[in-house]
C-alpha cells in the first residue's frame, strides 16, 4: 500500500509539474508611439484674399525652433510682415495666436498689431483656412517715422495651398 502510495504522489507531482510549467506565450512589447509635432497642422503656403475673393498676396507659415520653446514663422503675414509666434508642439488647439506692440514690418517701420482672440472663428485653422481678422496701426509710431498715417481692422482668408 505504501509503494502504490507512494507512486501515486510521485505521478501527482510530475503531472502537476509538466502541466504547472507551460512556457508562457511570447506577447510583443507595444512600440511607442513617436511624439506627434501640433505645429504641422499649419505649415504650407497660403493664398490670402479679401472677404469678396480678390487675390491678395501669399503667406508662408514654417515651424521654427526644436525643443525648448517651440515656435511657428510666419512669412509675408499681411503681406507686411516676418513674425515669430510661439505655438508649442504639444498644444492641440488651432489658434493662431498674433498680437505684437510694436511689430516690425519688412521696411523697418513699428506697427501695434493685433489678432482677434478667436472666439468667433478669427484665427482658428479650420480643415485648411484661417479666418485672417487683427488690427493694424502705427498711430504711436507714424510721426516720428515720417510716414503716413495707417489704420485697418482687416479681415482676410487664408487657404492653404
Amino acid at each position: 500500500m505504501r509503494a502504490q502510495l507512494a507512486t501515486a504522489l510521485l505521478l501527482a507531482c510530475f503531472v502537476f509539474f509538466v502541466v504547472g510549467c507551460r512556457r508562457d506565450e511570447d506577447v510583443c512589447p507595444e512600440q511607442p508611439t513617436p511624439a506627434v509635432d501640433e505645429r504641422d497642422i499649419f505649415v504650407g503656403t497660403y493664398y490670402v484674399y479679401d472677404t469678396v475673393g480678390t487675390y491678395l498676396y501669399s503667406m508662408n507659415i514654417m515651424k521654427f525652433g526644436t525643443g525648448g520653446r517651440d515656435s511657428l514663422f510666419i512669412h509675408n503675414y499681411a503681406d507686411t510682415f516676418d513674425l515669430k509666434i510661439l505655438h508649442e508642439r504639444y498644444w492641440t488647439n488651432r489658434y493662431l495666436g498674433v498680437s505684437f506692440f510694436p511689430a516690425v514690418d519688412q521696411t523697418g517701420n513699428s506697427w501695434a498689431l493685433f489678432g482677434a482672440a478667436g472666439f468667433d472663428g478669427s484665427n482658428v485653422l479650420t480643415n485648411d483656412t484661417i479666418p485672417l481678422k487683427f488690427t493694424q496701426d502705427n498711430i504711436a509710431f507714424y510721426w516720428q517715422e515720417g510716414v503716413p498715417y495707417f489704420s485697418c481692422v482687416c479681415k482676410q482668408i487664408a487657404v492653404k495651398q
